[in-house]
């Protein structure tokens, strides 16, 4: 299966995810889901335990893009809904608890470099 690009979304209700693109932003360089405790056990099998959690990054974002992110990820966290791909190359869409950087990325005249929003407590509600 090959991934479409294009289809990373971000929005405040699962009805309202909208393209990235659509909003003028870019997309990010996206981890792939991932528990946050991952369990070796005595037999060296794995047991997931934790949330779910991605990361997306920006190098950087001009004034404009930085403002429509910062339009969904308005505090330092909150909830909000995404869609980004899992392990197996398929789109899903989460409700999660994002986390902005702090301190704030780096400011540089018409641009913000180093932008990465974590996301946390990811919950599968993909339709069915």
């Amino acid at each position: 299966m090959t991934i479409t690009i294009g289809q990373y979304k971000i929005g405040t209700s699962q009805a309202g995810l909208a393209l990235l693109t659509s909003l003028g932003l870019v997309n990010p360089h996206a981890s792939t889901p991932s528990y946050s405790r991952p369990l070796v056990l005595a037999d060296g099998t794995v047991q997931n335990f934790g949330w779910l959690q991605c990361v997306w990054e920006w190098t950087f974002l001009n004034a404009a893009r930085y403002t429509i992110l910062r339009t969904f990820l308005s505090g330092q966290s909150g909830t909000i809904y995404i869609s980004t791909f899992d392990d197996a190359l398929s789109w899903k869409d989460y409700r999660c608890t994002y986390r902005f950087p702090s301190p704030l990325p780096e400011s540089m005249a018409t641009r913000r470099a180093g932008i990465t929003v974590q996301f946390v407590d990811m919950v599968d509600v993909t339709p069915s």
